[in-house]
């Protein structure tokens, strides 16, 4: 989904492996799977968990397990390929129930939380320099009976703090609640001032901005929604709907780009409810019913991934599947509904795929690097045998493949267009038709960027082909300029940003351009000297017929007075007077980080900082940050590995008035 950072809990299900024999081909349209290379993979006892994320730093993802059975914790690490290898089990609290993975102490590598049902507590795993875990002391969970657990900034600090979903069958009679414990930076956590937010939770919590103002909410079990303030605390519950008990996660199933939710599961008949945002925080009900046609559905877990080419979320759940004989279960069904574009679901010939018994947790992630969501399951088994499965998505997909998506035009002036143009281009590398609905300029300046051509909006760009938008510059104002031109799609992403900035100048008198608006002048120079006096009137003629002698000539006037202060400029928009100062650092795996600390010269208005680390015209990393007090920190993870080079980190400050400013910060990486 992309935005600012998102963290979050996804409820989730168990995927073991089918026939070792290939599968067929899957045809453009339809939906496919196979099972990991190594599936399943062995974990602790009863995995009522599973977290998504980077642990070992290496660039490919992971997972871990929380084994209740076991009081423990089983991180798993990925290959690339869809390959698994199971690392030592690590104790945590009594019967962990929910599992977080988030760099705790803002050293690039993965730490591991888990909320312990039986303890009341928080278990935090430091991960050390030998890639073993070093546990802290347990924290109260603020609440009775700890069941969920999710990661993200709740204050104004910079590190990932915790949010707990407390929801009874603990230790004691403590409240259930949502609570907050937040990091100071190394993995110790502490509550902040004020209570915990009330409202019973059973299952699930879903950490996201989804009122859109900057800060993370909580929602959690029954459609409530505790709204993040920013200070480290939520605010009251709200129940957007009453969906009983049930559990609830978070997608964009209609593709509107706002989240919606869907509340379900847990053994029931009862078709889910479908909540679909509005932005704002706002929801309406999907009224159509999913599963009426099909048959009852009783999922007892499932999640929400796009996993084919379309723009919509769709959703995937496990039910048990029972053996007639004994009545047990044998196993399970993992089914996808497709949603469109108003939320709607249905049902699919592609599937069922045949998943393990004991299904308690699934959880997406793109396991093969191929740019398509996989899934991940974890279960009790039988037999005794407890393990996670991957599944491999094999569904054919577009991907889109950018070049000169960073361009800068200079320095143009008013009221005329710059005769270069920056043609982007945008190949198909992937296995389907990609297909672009939308490109539409944005950010702060988009009048001042003119579309020339686009030969991609519409069309359907076959796997091996290419198309091509060419942008201009026509300012029309004067001093930096910039805008963003987001190309909405139907790749794995969902859509791609290309970045334009020039820079307007007043038309030129015949000199050379006028520079942009200074700052505040200092005060003018002393003024000209006074013009010469003028000549004084020819002297009387002389007697006896002489001549009379020459006048003489007037007295030069005196100096001028001093030339008045020249007018103070007008204030430029924040970030002119920002000082960067960058440091790039490079983990044992070889992956660089880069943090960057921005510090104003006066007081500047809450504004925004978007950040690019590009070489050449390629696009390392992207972040956007909010500057509150005149100082922000910013910590850039580069998507790919970056090389002995030099890069450039272009920092695009925008305020309140949508005034743009560009510094740009050399960074050095060394080898």
């Amino acid at each position: 989904m992309p935005r600012s950072l998102l963290a979050l809990t996804i409820a989730a299900w168990m995927v073991t492996a089918g026939s070792a024999a290939a599968p067929a081909a899957v045809l453009p349209g339809h939906i496919g799977f196979e099972a990991g290379p190594n599936s399943p993979v062995t974990v602790g006892a009863v995995p009522r968990a599973i977290a998504v994320g980077y642990i070992d730093g290496n660039g490919t993802l992971d997972f871990a397990t929380a084994n209740g059975n076991a009081d423990s914790v089983t991180p798993v690490y990925g290959n690339g390929s869809g390959g698994f290898t199971a690392g030592p089990a690590v104790a945590v609290g009594d019967d962990p129930r929910g599992i977080v993975i988030a760099d705790l102490d803002g050293d690039g590598r993965g730490d591991i939380a888990t909320a312990n049902l039986g303890a009341d507590t928080v278990s935090v795993l430091i991960q050390n320099t030998g890639g073993g875990f070093d546990a802290l002391e347990p924290v109260s969970s603020r609440g009775n009976g700890p069941v969920a657990i999710a990661a993200g900034r709740m204050d104004a600090g910079d590190s990932l703090d915790l949010v707990v979903a407390n929801g009874g069958a603990g230790t004691g009679s403590g409240p259930l609640n949502v609570a907050v414990l937040l990091n100071d930076g190394a993995g110790n956590l502490s509550p902040p001032e004020g209570p915990p937010s009330a409202g019973a939770v059973t299952q699930s919590l879903v950490l996201a901005d989804f009122d859109e103002d900057g800060d993370l909410d909580a929602v959690t079990d029954g459609a409530w929604i505790h709204p993040g303030v920013g200070d480290g605390t939520v605010g009251p519950a709200m129940q957007i709907a009453d969906s009983g008990t049930r559990r609830i996660v978070a997608g964009d199933l209609d593709g509107d780009g706002h989240l919606d939710l869907l509340a379900g599961g847990g053994g029931t008949t009862i078709n889910p409810i479908v909540l679909l945002g509005r932005g704002g925080g706002g929801f309406h009900a999907q009224e159509e019913l999913p599963f009426s046609a099909t048959g009852p559905f009783r999922p007892t877990s499932f999640s929400i991934g796009r996993f084919n080419a379309d723009p919509y979320g769709d959703l995937i759940g496990v039910e048990p599947r029972f053996d007639p004989g004994t009545g047990f279960e044998a196993g399970g069904h993992a089914r996808v509904f497709l949603a469109d574009d108003d939320g709607g679901l249905s049902s699919i010939a592609d599937g069922p795929w045949t998943v393990g018994a004991g299904t308690a947790a699934v959880a997406i992630g793109d396991f093969d690097n191929d740019g398509r969501p996989d899934l991940v399951g974890a279960g009790s088994g039988s037999g005794g045998v407890h393990s996670a499965s991957v599944l491999i998505n094999t569904t054919p997909w577009p991907l889109a493949q950018f070049s000169g998506d960073v361009a800068d035009f200079g320095q143009r002036e008013l009221g005329t267009i710059s005769p270069y143009v920056a043609t982007l281009s945008v190949a198909n590398a992937g296995h389907d038709v990609l297909r672009v609905r939308r490109a539409d300029f944005g950010g702060a300046n988009p009048e001042d960027f003119v579309k020339t051509s686009d030969s991609c909006t519409g069309a359907a760009v076959a796997p091996g082909g290419f198309c091509f938008i060419k942008v201009r510059f026509a300012p029309t104002a004067e001093g930096g300029r910039a805008a963003t031109l987001q190309l909405l799609d139907n790749t794995v992403a969902g859509s791609h940003t290309a970045f334009f900035s020039g820079v307007g100048a007043a038309p030129s008198t015949g000199g050379g351009a006028t520079g942009p608006q200074g700052p505040a002048g200092p005060a003018g120079p002393a003024g000209p000297a006074g013009p010469a006096g003028t000549p004084g009137a020819p002297g009387p003629r002389g007697t006896n017929g002489t001549n009379g002698t020459n006048g003489r000539s007037g007295a030069t006037g005196p100096q001028g007075p001093a030339g008045p202060a020249g007018a103070t400029g007008p204030r430029g928009p924040a970030g002119r007077d920002a000082t960067v100062r960058c440091r790039p650092k490079r983990s044992r795996s070889g992956k660089v980080k880069v943090t960057c600390t921005v510090r104003f010269a006066s007081r500047v208005a809450r504004s925004t900082v978007r950040v690019r680390l590009v070489r050449g015209n390629t696009v390392y990393a992207t972040t956007r940050r909010s500057v509150r007090k005149g100082r922000v920190a910013i910590r850039v993870r580069p998507r790919a590995r970056l090389q002995h080079a030099r890069y450039r980190l272009l920092l695009t400050f925008v305020d309140r008035k949508g005034r743009a400013t560009t510094v740009s910060q050399r960074v050095k990486v060394s080898r």
